[in-house]
């Protein structure tokens, strides 16, 4: 066989040093390559702590609304017996009146206390009501008001209602 003239000046003129140039830039790219991979690898690294704090943060809050609920639970177990206790002490304190055993002022007393009862375990109501939302929005959930402040459930929240 004979060679072809053609391949003679591959490596020469202004062909040739865009074939060699274009051969060698991968192999001398003065370390881009690297550098982009190492900073690729912070950024996933990054990322990750940032999604893990994260997840850390939200099981703290669910926990935290979690026990919260539990405490008003029990408080308001509580306050229901308080306002019982009270409401007996009330009544007796009005028969014993109607008897004429005790003053206006004892029956007056028992009524505070009982009206005072009330008021804690209604605000106590009012709190585990709160702790509900605050589980519901620690777990994910959530909802937006309108200008009109109705409250209109988000998808998610309308799916598990339906």
């Amino acid at each position: 066989g004979t060679a072809s003239s053609e391949l003679g000046d591959l490596f020469s003129g202004p062909t040739g040093w865009s074939l060699t140039g274009q051969l060698l830039a991968p192999v001398f790219d003065a370390g881009r390559r690297k550098s982009r991979l190492e900073q690729a690898e912070a950024r996933a690294w990054e990322a990750r702590v940032f999604y893990e704090q994260t997840v850390r943060v939200a099981f703290q809050e669910t926990l935290n609304a979690l026990v919260n609920r539990e405490k008003l639970d029990q408080t308001g177990d509580l306050l229901t017996a308080r306002e019982e206790a009270q409401q007996r002490a009330y009544e007796l304190a009005s028969f014993l009146y109607a008897k004429g055993r005790v003053g206006q002022i004892d029956v007056l007393d028992a009524e505070r206390l009982l009206l005072q009862a009330q008021l804690d375990r209604e605000s106590n109501y009012t709190g585990q009501l709160n702790a509900v939302v605050d589980v519901c929005l620690a777990i994910g959930g959530g909802w937006k008001v309108r200008a009109s402040d109705d409250i209109e459930l988000l998808p998610v929240k309308k799916r598990y209602l339906q």
